[in-house]
Parts: structure tokens; sequence; C-alpha cells
């Protein structure tokens, strides 16, 4: 089937699970629109096909082993508005995305360009009041649920001052202390020769040089 729009796709692309193997196969688009065989070529076997909405764009369903790389493989030839679920789910290339290696490539792409049809003569329409969602809350802003963490709230009380932690708070063993040895003047001087008296000093006191007579 040709590619007219290569955003919008004529058939909705839908997920056929397969009973033996729990393989989730692709079937729909511009690749299989009748849908009695997968994007793969295989045979569909059972009645009921899952929405892709439902399965895809979820945590549960990055893994890319749940899939047959065959049908993922072929997505790449069908509309952008249904590759835009897969944009999440990780590839054989570790690091690596659907969204970044299909997806980027066919956005970035300079020639051809985009192929697209003619709008329909009449666009559909529909009431607010059956297609208008609930109210927004009063501070909306549009961001992601991860980035909106709770403020942190700065305690009044007076913090003690950190205590420096010593080796045994690290799990350090301390070693045997070492005693400090003198390793003297580190100047080039030259001391004379000193007499014994020098050293010892100037007189006696009276109490220390009494005469062995006094004491007899």
């Amino acid at each position: 089937m040709p590619i007219d729009n290569e955003i919008l796709s004529p058939v909705p692309i839908w997920i056929w699970v397969d009973p033996k193997t729990k393989k989730k196969h692709l079937t729909g688009g511009y690749g299989q629109p009748d849908m009695t065989k997968c994007l793969c070529s295989k045979k569909i076997t059972t009645k009921t096909v899952v929405d892709v909405r439902d399965v895809v764009p979820y945590k549960e369903g990055q893994d890319y082993n749940q899939y047959c790389l065959k049908c993922l493989n072929m997505l790449r030839y069908e509309a952008l508005e249904y590759k835009i679920y897969f944009a999440a789910v990780d590839t054989p290339v570790k690091g690596k995305s659907f969204g970044g290696e299909i997806i980027a490539g066919q956005l970035t792409r300079r020639s051809p360009p985009t192929e697209l049809n003619n709008a329909p003569a009449k666009p559909k329409t529909a009431k607010i009041k059956d297609v208008a969602g609930s109210p927004p809350p009063k501070k909306y802003k549009h961001r992601l649920k991860s980035s909106m963490k709770p403020k942190k709230v700065k305690s009044t009380k007076s913090q003690m001052p950190k205590k420096r932690k010593t080796r045994s708070d690290k799990g350090q063993k301390r070693g045997p202390r070492t005693a400090k040895v003198d390793k003297g003047s580190n100047t080039n001087e030259t001391h004379g020769e000193k007499s014994a008296k020098e050293i010892v000093g100037g007189k006696r006191s009276k109490r220390s040089s009494t005469s062995m007579e006094d004491v007899s």
C-alpha cells in the first residue's frame, strides 16, 4: 500500500499477542490494513487485538524483548502518529531507544520531504462537553512529575558544630607513637672548650658547702 501521509495512518496499529510464545506482534497500518497477518507476515490465529496506547507508552512497555523484533523493524515504514508510542522502547543496542534511532531520523531527514496528502473537505467536529476533560489546578505549570520535588524546610534550631572526624571514626588504626628526637641546631657555629667550673656554675650556697668537720 503506497504511503501518502507519513504522519497519519489509514488504519490504527494494534498489538496481537501470540498465544504460544506470548510475543507481542503488530498489525494494521499501511503494512497490514486487513489485519489478517502481522507486520512480520505471521498469520493471526485469534480474533482479539490489544490497543497500543494501553501497552506501549508505559514503564512496563520499554523492554524490547516482549515484542517481535521483525514487527518493530517494519514499524519504520508506518505513520509517525503510531511510531511515537514506541519512542521510549529500548533497542538491542545498549543506551539507544526506538525514538532516537527511527523517529529522530525521520524528523531530521532533508530529502525527500515529509510525504503529506490533501486534508478532508469536511473535517470532523465535536461538542466541547463531549471531549473536554477536568479543569486544571489553580497553580498550573507544564513540568515533569519527576521534577516536582518537595521543598526543603530549613530548621530554626541551633545546630551544633560538626565534630572533626578522627582516625578511629574512619576505621583507621593508629600507629605507635614515636619519641621526638632533638636533632640539635642546624647552624655551623663552633663552640670552644669549657672547664668543669664553667659548666657546673658559680659559687655554691652556704648550705651546700658545709664541710665535713661541721657535720662531725
